[in-house]
């Protein structure tokens, strides 16, 4: 199931155009892969990917037939470069690379650049032959590159391939074999290791979340330590938040036999159901206001889903004029315009209703905002990246070593529960959760959404018109004192809500269901509860309100009294007036 899933997300994620596999093996074969359109390309300056050389000369290596395994692999060293062709249709060639731990490779194929009718796959094994590190198809147009931290010292092998499987001696190719400069990012440090293939990323107090896709929601301490599982059965988890209650929202993509929904976990792993109706739960962050969004990544009709803090749908928005694939990943600015990343087209931003591209990067995962509005974006081939406000390029990349991969990116939260500078990526390809150079960060993070009172009160008593009517709400584990206030919504009237003590109180003095929201503030933290409130008409005998006024006492209530009152002239006493009015309402005198 995992594996299903896995590939089914890659997939998406840009028409099989990255594939990495976490402590897996694999063979070594082509994917039957579907027709494709022209990607966007990239820029492709030296300078701008910060290659460099190492101190010998540059060889030109043709390959040498037959090499179309591992054992007959065409020897190259870093800093030449391979030429060939693909030929015959369905020809494979492979390259021999001894490589050292702890570097960063780049190895990028020019082909259509270069005038060829090659549409270049190209695929890393490690030292064993088997175990598949990377592969990549389209980077640079149809041209492809692998830009990976190495783990293990020792020999390697890139294989390259038509994508549809063709060939010919017009399918010429030129490969480049470097080494990437250290980032400012780097070097990094492991904060968590064996997550899987874990996705998403979320910050707590003093700790980070992370969805692995095999059905697990994994608890990391953000000072490194012990990796533990939080919740497990879940159905292929794929990103993460945490909600203004503390508790953890996890979007989950579904299985053959378990629809797409979003599911809640306590910090103690209670897990219940938050929202569903959804075809491909993706993307999930919270508002300024604690409201939660989510993109149902559908293909056939995408949509931006708003819920209250409680899993009521507020709204539902088509997401139009971007390709999802079944992924995306959103977060809200400091300035609060909501932001959504895709896999093949950029960042987008939103106002007055119209999403904007104000990014454009083929190949692009999470991002994270900090306090001054800069982005931090995760890249599957290039490691982490930052722009500053403006979305102009500030270090591309910033971060590489050990997160050449970069499915998610998140800042640290302290034990206050204040976000702070600690710089996380999530290395997808490793399975490893590796903290930025902290010298190298130039903010703290900006906080996703907000604390949130838990106001616990969630029903309210039914009220008779002309009774008493007394309910004191309630809010779970506030600061300090709490103002309560009407948000939206009216009392019956006759009622009032007390700031200080939370008490509803009064005398309902009209009948019928009242919809309101109350308002729950303690310190910084504030807390909303949509509320229903049903005032009910009491029944009155006619005849025993005739004796009540003839002096039989004891026939009436004092809140029939009132209720009777009510009917009638509203004068606070029950007099013939109002038992006129009442009985006239009822339809028994003309």
């Amino acid at each position: 199931m995992a594996e299903f899933q896995f590939r089914t997300v890659v997939l998406a994620l840009g028409c099989a155009s990255l594939l990495v596999v976490a402590g897996g093996t694999v063979a070594a074969q082509a994917v039957a892969r579907p027709a494709k359109q022209p990607p966007t390309p990239w820029i492709s300056t030296a300078a701008a990917r910060g290659l460099v050389r190492v101190p010998r000369a540059s060889v030109v290596v043709g390959e040498a037939e037959p090499n179309g395994t591992t054992a007959t692999a065409t020897l190259v060293a870093i800093g030449d470069q391979a030429t060939g062709a693909i030929s015959p249709a369905a020809d494979i060639d492979f390259y021999a690379i001894d490589l050292a731990a702890n570097t960063v490779v780049n190895i990028e194929v020019f082909a259509e650049r270069e005038g060829s009718a090659l549409d270049p796959v190209i695929a890393l094994f490690a030292p064993n032959g088997v175990t598949l590190l990377a592969e990549n198809d389209d980077t640079f147009g149809f041209d492809s590159r692998i830009r990976i931290s190495v783990t293990a010292t020792g020999r390697h092998f890139l294989r390259i391939m038509d994508f549809a499987g063709s060939g010919g001696a017009q399918f010429t190719y030129r490969i480049v074999f470097n080494l990437a400069a250290a980032a400012p990012g780097d070097p990094t440090t492991l904060v968590g290791a064996g997550l899987g293939l874990a996705f998403g990323l979320a910050a707590g107090p003093g700790v980070f979340y992370a969805a692995d896709l095999n059905g697990r929601l994994l608890r990391v301490p953000a000072a490194g330590g012990q990796v533990t599982t939080l919740a497990t059965g879940l159905a292929a988890p794929f990103q993460v938040v945490v909600d203004g209650r503390g508790d953890l929202l996890v979007t989950e993509l579904g299985t053959e036999n378990t629809a797409s929904r979003v599911s809640r976990i306590t910090a103690g792993g209670t897990q219940s159901v938050f929202a569903t109706g959804m075809e491909f739960a993706s993307g999930i962050t919270i508002g300024p206001d604690g409201d939660v969004w989510v993109v149902d990544a559908s293909a056939a009709a995408a949509r931006l889903i708003r819920f209250d803090a409680s899993g009521q749908q507020k709204s539902s928005t088509p997401i139009t004029g971007i390709d999802l694939f079944g992924f995306a990943a959103i977060a809200f600015s400091p300035t609060g315009q909501l932001h959504l990343s895709n896999f093949d087209g950029g960042l987008y931003r939103l106002a007055n209703g119209v999403w904007t591209l104000v990014l454009p990067l083929n190949g692009m995962g999470a991002f994270a905002f900090d306090r001054d509005g800069f982005v931090y974006v995760g890249t599957p081939f290039d490691g982490l990246h930052l722009y500053n406000a403006a979305y102009l390029p500030v270090s591309v990349p910033f971060v590489l070593v050990g997160a050449s991969a970069a499915s998610h990116v998140a800042f640290g939260r302290a034990a206050s529960g204040a976000v702070n500078a600690q710089l996380v990526v999530l290395a997808f390809n490793e399975g490893e959760l590796r903290q930025a150079n902290p010298a190298s960060v130039r903010a703290a993070g900006f906080r996703i959404g907000v604390d949130l009172l838990d106001v616990t009160t969630t029903t309210l008593a039914p009220g008779t018109m002309g009774a008493d009517y007394s309910q004191t709400l309630q809010v779970a584990n506030p600061p300090g004192p709490v103002a309560w206030s009407i948000a939206a919504g009216t009392l019956p009237p006759g009622l009032a809500l007390a700031a200080t003590t939370g008490v509803l109180s009064g005398v309902a003095e009209q009948s019928g269901p009242f919809a309101f929201t109350v308002r729950a503030t303690s310190g910084a933290q504030t807390g909303t509860r949509e509320l229903t409130l049903t005032i009910d008409r009491p029944t009155v005998v006619v005849a025993g309100a005739a004796n009540h006024l003839l002096g039989q006492t004891g026939q009436l209530t004092p809140a029939l009294e009132r209720f009777l009152d009510l009917q009638g002239n509203r004068n606070g006493r029950f007099d013939l007036g109002d038992l006129q009015a009442y009985v006239r309402a009822q339809g028994q005198v003309p």
